[in-house]
């Protein structure tokens, strides 16, 4: 495939420059998030239902959900490896941004 090319002008630079800053704030918001969670997860511990202290109000739950079935494509594979490769694919080609840093 020929690749073809165009230059940027100041405006499509800013535009790049502000999708990094907004990519570069949500991984730090995820990993808040994730030590935010992981907090909580430890300050409940086994306990389902935390109150808020000043209200009295339930407000946090721990919610469960029924396992659910998986196929396990590896093992497939291996045990499988004729069947398995009759039903493999390709897929069309698929057109990815990526910004270089």
């Amino acid at each position: 495939m020929t690749k073809t090319t165009i230059v940027s002008t100041e405006e499509v630079n800013k535009i790049v420059e502000g999708l990094q800053e907004v990519k570069r704030s949500m991984t730090a918001l995820k990993k808040q998030e994730e030590a935010l969670k992981q907090k909580l997860y430890n300050y409940m511990g086994e306990h389902d239902v935390m109150v808020n202290c000043e209200t009295g109000e339930e407000f946090v739950h721990w919610t469960y959900s029924e396992g659910y079935m998986k196929f396990d494509q590896k093992k497939f594979e291996e045990d499988k490896p004729k069947i398995y490769k009759q039903y493999l694919f390709k897929t069309e080609p698929v057109r990815t941004l990526r910004i270089s840093k």
